[in-house]
Formats: structure tokens, sequence, C-alpha cells
């Protein structure tokens, strides 16, 4: 993991700075009350129909393969049309009276959206990036050709009007791509900027096939003028740390505000082996740092605790604080009393396996994760109930609180059967408003445990918590300034994430910065 020397952290100038903010942290912490956010109980949620009006996908949809929000008001929901039961769609909503219906071009199996959040997504601006495979057509490849082709989708929210959001390619399996001379042979995930830039993986390979398909991470349409390569396989990280030309990006997340970059990859053999790790990339400056490596320890909350594998990964991100970067990353790791799993928010642990969150306790491994810009998470992690027995079932936890679990009763005979691994959270409102959305099975009160008898819905869930902080000493944004804002600081200033004060450079003038804000409070 890239972070301070050793040498900086024992400094004087830095352990003198840090005795000054535990004691003040101290002083201050016990004057303040606790916040008041979510609590222990299960949440009721409202169904996507509800929400978003009769306009919305349940009046055709057969069945739903995923959600994900844009952060505010809109949402992007794949599935299945009632009279097309194999073939993926994907509908986007504004709100009852602005829904729009992105329809397969082809009505085959094959065409695929795949899943939300990773062959789709939607922008915080509305537009839609989708890898798909569509039929060869005579515009696009040399005559003759036949079969279907991996291709690059953007979809732009219509302007005035309409009732659907025509797409554009900008990137067809064998064809050119621009300013690499080279052609495109396979598109796998994408992600999306708030303003509509598309971040994907691709693979291009010349005619001879010298390339031996070179993998990529691009953000933006590749052109001579646009576009920037974030990674590409044998690329050099340091003298000898390479992305493996053998396997590709496997994971991809992208900050709120579209600044920084996350990418789960496989770094190629040094003297320690071939080994995932995790890479942050930050456009205004283009470095590129391994922030989590298999192998390497974790930071605070599990002393002598190892990486062993990494699962979903995501990446919040202020604006309005330099390009301030926190990553998440939930995964397996090797710790002093064996195989745990863990959630860990810029290297320190903020849930693991064992815990116990109001009446349940995590047990297995995570399974889908989002984060919004200010750092409110949703994870989805299987829980055993208070008897500890029976098998974990995945419960849907926000910021620590178990709001939605397999198995919860939403009406008489109305059960959730079962949450599918597909979760998103929206931004937190001036009112405090967070919406969480998850992808279940319904089912009676005489199968809810049978989820492939039951109705798929996405469930939204309407948390009320404190308003959205813009004041930079409550760095962790829970509506006050405490102890804890230190310590995420300074965890975060540990592994180069900050640039408080906005000089390009993350040093110790930053965390001098940092607690003088934090001492003039709100």
């Amino acid at each position: 993991m890239t972070a301070r020397s050793t040498d900086v952290q024992r400094s004087p100038r830095f352990l003198g700075l840090l005795a000054v903010a535990v004691h003040a942290s101290t002083a201050l912490a016990q004057q303040l009350p606790e916040p008041t956010t979510l609590k222990c109980g299960d949440y009721t949620p409202i169904s996507l129909e509800e929400l978003y009006g009769t306009g919305g996908p349940g009046n055709s949809f057969d069945r739903y393969r995923g959600v994900r929000s844009n952060g505010h008001s809109s949402v992007l929901v794949c599935g299945a049309l009632s009279d097309s039961p194999t073939v993926n769609n994907l509908w986007v909503s504004n709100g009852p009276a602005s829904s729009f219906l992105i329809q397969a071009p082809v009505n085959d199996s094959r065409f695929l959206p795949r899943t939300i959040g990773t062959q789709a997504d939607i922008s915080s601006q509305g537009s839609v990036v989708q890898s798909s495979l569509i039929p060869r057509i005579p515009e696009l490849w040399d005559s003759g050709a036949t079969g279907f082709a991996d291709t690059l989708w953007v979809h732009e929210w219509p302007a005035s009007g309409g009732t659907s959001m025509p797409g554009v390619p900008i990137g067809v399996d064998s064809t050119l791509a621009e300013s690499l001379d080279a052609f495109w042979s396979a598109f796998g995930l994408v992600s999306v900027s708030p303003a509509g830039e598309p971040v994907y993986t691709a693979s291009v390979s010349d005619e001879l096939g010298d390339l031996s398909n070179l993998d990529l991470l691009i953000k933006g349409r590749l052109t001579p003028t646009s576009g920037q390569r974030i990674l590409q396989s044998g690329e050099l990280l340091s003298s000898s740390v390479a992305v493996s030309l053998h396997a590709p990006v496997r994971k991809i997340a992208v900050a709120p505000t579209g600044g920084s970059v996350l990418a789960h990859v496989r770094l190629e053999p040094d003297n320690r082996g071939a080994r995932d790790a995790v890479v942050h990339w930050m456009e205004s400056s283009g470095t590129k740092s391994v922030i989590a490596e298999q192998g390497e320890l974790l930071g605070d909350g599990m002393p002598g605790a190892r990486w062993r594998e990494f699962g979903p990964i995501a990446i919040s991100e202020d604006d309005w604080e330099c390009g301030l970067s926190s990553w998440y990353v939930a995964g397996g790791v090797n710790s002093r009393r064996g195989d745990d799993w863990v959630l860990a928010r810029n290297g320190s642990v903020l849930l693991k396996d064992g815990d116990a969150l109001c009446n349940d306790t995590l047990n297995g491994q995570p399974l889908a994760l989002d984060v919004n810009r200010a750092g409110d998470y949703a994870v989805l992690w299987p829980t055993t109930p208070p008897s500890g027995t029976g098998r974990p079932l995945p419960t849907l936890i926000v910021n620590g609180f178990p709001i939605g679990r397999t198995g919860q009763q939403l009406s008489e005979h109305t059960y959730v059967s079962f949450i599918h691994p597909h979760v998103s959270i929206s931004e937190r409102g001036q009112d405090g408003v967070v919406l969480c959305y998850a992808h279940a099975v319904l089912g009676n009160e005489s199968n809810w445990e049978m989820a492939e008898f039951g109705d798929d819905a996405i469930l939204v869930y309407v948390l009320e918590m404190n308003a959205s902080s813009t004041c930079r000493a409550d760095f962790n944004r829970d509506g006050l300034v405490t102890s804890a804002d230190i310590e995420s600081f300074v965890g975060a200033w540990i592994n180069e994430l900050v640039d408080f004060n906005c000089d390009g450079h993350s040093d110790i003038t930053d965390l001098q910065k940092y607690l003088d804000e934090w001492q003039i409070g709100c």
C-alpha cells in the first residue's frame, strides 16, 4: 500500500500535531451529543412504482436484473419485458412524468447490458453508458460480416420530450480504435463520470494479432484529442511491479465527481509472486497508486491482518475538497483468528466478520457495495439472527445499521425471500434523506424461503439522516465535529489521499491546515 513513510509518521512535528489534536478532540467529544442518524430496527421499504409512479417499469417488466441510482432523482433499472423474458432492457426514470425505455436492438437472448453497475451505469446528469452485444450491421462492419459483436454505447438524456434515449456507439468490435492504430476486439466493465464520460475496459488488437489483445482501462471517447488511458496491461507501476498481461481489470469504481477511479487488477510477478491489488488513479495529477495489495497489512481495526482477496470496491470524493478521495474495499483477510471478511475505508476496518450490528451478526462474504459523495455506504452482507442458528442470509446494511433483510415481513402475506447482490445509494439531500435501492424477490407466507417462486421487485428504503454537511471540519460528514473526524482525516492523510490546502501536494501542511479548521469548528 502507498502510504507515508514510518519516518514521517514518527517525526516530532507530526507527533506534536497529533497530540494536540487528540487532546482537543477528547475535550470536545465530551461536550457534543452523538449523531442522530440511523437506529436499530427494520425499515419498511416502498416499491419502485410507488416512488416513480405508474410510468415505472413494474407495468411491463417481468424480471429485474439490477438497479442503479444516479445519486439524485434518476434511477437506471435493468430487466426483461414480460413479452420478451430472455432479453434485457434498460429503463431510466427522472420521476413519474419523465421515463425512458432503452430497448434491445434485437430480440435475442445474447443481447446483454448484463449487469447494472458492471456493464451499464448512469451519470448524475442522466446519461447512460452500456456495453452490449448487437448484430453486425452494414454501416459499422465490412460487407459479409455476420454474427454479433461487442459494442460500447452512450445514451444521452433527451433535451425535450420523447419517449426513448437513442444510443450512439463510441466503440464497436472489429472497427478502428482512434489514436491507437489498432482495432477494438471486446468491451467489458463500464461506468460513467457525472459529466457523462464513459469509463470502461476494452481490448484491442491489430489485424496481424501482434498486440495480443492489449487490455486497457479508458476514460472518455479515445481520439487523438480526447480520452485518457488510465491503465493498460503490461504497464509498469514501479520499477518492479507491472499490470498483468494475462488478467483483465476485474472491477472498477468511479468517484462521484469523476476525478478518481479505482481498479482491481492483477500484478505481474516480482520477487513476491503474482498477486491482486487495487489501484487508485487521480485525474488531476495523473498519479496511480497501489492502495491495497494481496498479502499487505490492513490499517487500523485489525492488527496483523493481511489482504487475502478483494470483493466489491467503491470510492467517495468531494469536489469542494480539492479532489479528496476515500476508498472502500470489501474482501477477505488472513487474521490472527483465521480467515475473515472485512469492509475497509482508506485501509482502516469499518466492519468485519463476527461484528454484532443491532440484533444481527455478520457472517460471511460481503456481496455488494455502493457509497455516495458524503461517505454513506450500503453493503449487502450475510448475517445470522440473535439465536445464532440457521443459514446466514443477505442483509442490507447502511452505515453499520441493518435496514432490510432476507425474511423481513413487509405485509401480512409478503416477505423478502431473497436480496440479490445489486444495491445502490443516493446522495444525501439537503433535508438529510438518502434513498437506498435493493433488488429483491418477494414471496408469500408459505414459501418465503423459496426465492425461485417469488416476484421480482426493486425495494427503495427512504432513510432520514442528518442534512449533508458542507463544513470542512466535519471530515466524515456526520453533521458534527468530533474526534471521529480527526481519526478519519489522519487515516486518509497517512495514505496520501488528502490535499486539504489545495496546493497540489499531500504533505504535513495539509494536516496543520485541517487541525486549524477543526479547532474553528462549524
